[in-house]
């Protein structure tokens, strides 16, 4: 019941806010279609979040604009989290046209990670134009083995309305469409999953330019029976995202947020006839605002992120416990010109952690802290190719709450 009203509440707040205020693109997972994974329901996540887990991650995200997360091209970054854990988010994106400019064989490409752990797709398919405005798309996230290859089906139609140029895309993604037939394991699919996605992008030809993107991924109640991990669970999840920005040739604001509500039960066969639920709820909101017409160009925001977590958390772990996370965070960037083709891009990030969380298994830590986490960065970039805008970024870091070494991180952004 939670659930269903969350996705009510998600779904009529990014429905509201890309009437008000029209909204911007921005880097964010949500954006992009998230399909039910198994094992992400039956194994769940492996690792315990260290206190400044999440600021190494934020610091982690992509610095460049283009490509964003729904134009051609390839954007990756990759850093270190923690000594054994290599975080990267990565996607390779490029529609190739045909002849008529109607239709077009598709590549995406995609590596990233959520709160369940990595995932890998690589998406194929082909892009049907009906008319200028409005294109259906097939594609498959392909797999040798074949149980595990999803079906998507895609419908996009733009619009252009005194001066706004906006797009409504719907897609119905069938995970592991094949998987009881194709499957040479004894494990189950008791409902078929199936998962909708829908997407939202406008930009404004006014004085402030006002850019917008809000998306939704809503994966409807799905079973499986695991004898290979021996559970049954059901589970239900919506995630939603929503950026905004507006501005002019000297300025420019805007804010990003995120959102995931999922459900889950289990039988356990080591605890038959005994449910075991699981809930996670996660939100996060970043503000911000950049000055361009200054020698160094500072950028300034606030970011609020807030996890909790109960029940079981899967097979990978086998941890029942609670996790209660609110991150208050500062940070502030600039620019810094070395030539026609380097920069220097500074930043630093100043917050608090407040956790509180407790699991059935040491393996885990219990954890009761409200700390000080800090961190400051110092990124490199060099302008690969001047004609498609193509970057490299390398950055080396420092924690100020621990004074050791923040890790590195390199970053391509390639327009295509």
């Amino acid at each position: 019941m939670a659930l269903k009203l969350s996705f009510l509440v998600v779904g009529g707040l990014i429905i509201v806010t890309g009437i008000m205020v029209a909204s911007s693109s921005r880097a964010a997972t949500n954006h992009i279609a998230q399909p039910w994974r198994a094992e992400a329901v039956v194994e769940g996540r492996e690792v315990d979040y260290g206190s400044d887990w999440f600021l190494q991650e934020f610091s982690l995200d992509h610095i460049q604009d283009h490509p964003s997360v729904t134009e051609n091209g390839l954007r990756a970054t990759g850093g270190s989290i923690t000594s054994n854990h290599l975080y990267y988010d990565l996607r390779l994106r490029q529609d190739f046209d045909f002849d008529d400019s109607f239709h077009a064989f598709m590549l995406d490409i995609q590596r990233s990670e959520d709160f369940d752990g990595a995932f890998d797709r690589q998406l194929v398919g082909l892009k049907y134009g009906f008319s200028e405005n409005t294109e259906f798309w097939l594609q498959g996230d392909v797999f040798a083995d074949k149980s595990l290859s999803d079906v998507y089906l895609t419908g996009r139609h733009r619009l252009l309305t005194d001066g706004y140029q906006h797009w409504l895309q719907v897609s119905l993604i069938l995970p592991d469409t094949y998987f009881n037939d194709k499957t040479s394991g004894d494990d189950r699919l008791v409902d078929e999953p199936m998962t909708l996605f829908l997407q939202w992008q406008g930009n404004s030809q006014q004085a402030l330019g006002q850019r917008h993107l809000a998306s939704l991924s809503y994966t409807p109640s799905t079973s499986i029976d695991s004898r290979s991990e021996m559970l049954f669970a059901d589970s239900e999840s919506i995630r939603g995202a929503i950026s905004w920005s507006m501005g002019k040739a000297d300025w420019r604001a805007g804010f990003d947020m995120e959102a995931e509500f999922s459900e889950r039960d289990y039988l356990l066969d080591e605890n038959p006839g005994i449910k075991t639920d699981f809930e996670r709820e996660t939100f996060a909101i970043t503000l911000y605002y950049h000055l361009l017409d200054v020698a160094w160009q500072p950028k300034a925001g606030l970011r609020y992120f807030s996890l909790d977590e109960q029940g079981y958390f899967g097979r990978r772990s086998d941890q029942t416990g609670r996790v209660k996370r609110r991150e208050p965070l500062l940070f502030v960037s600039g620019s810094v010109e070395l030539s026609p083709t380097q920069q220097l891009k500074p930043a630093l990030y100043l917050g608090v952690a407040r956790i509180d969380q407790s699991f059935s298994d040491p393996e885990w830590k219990d954890r009761d802290e409200n700390e000080f986490i800090g961190k400051v960065s110092l990124p490199w970039q060099y302008l690969m190719s001047a004609k498609s805008g193509a970057v490299l970024t390398v950055a080396l870091s420092a924690n100020l709450h621990e004074a050791a070494f923040g890790g590195g991180n390199v970053q391509v952004h390639w327009p295509l």
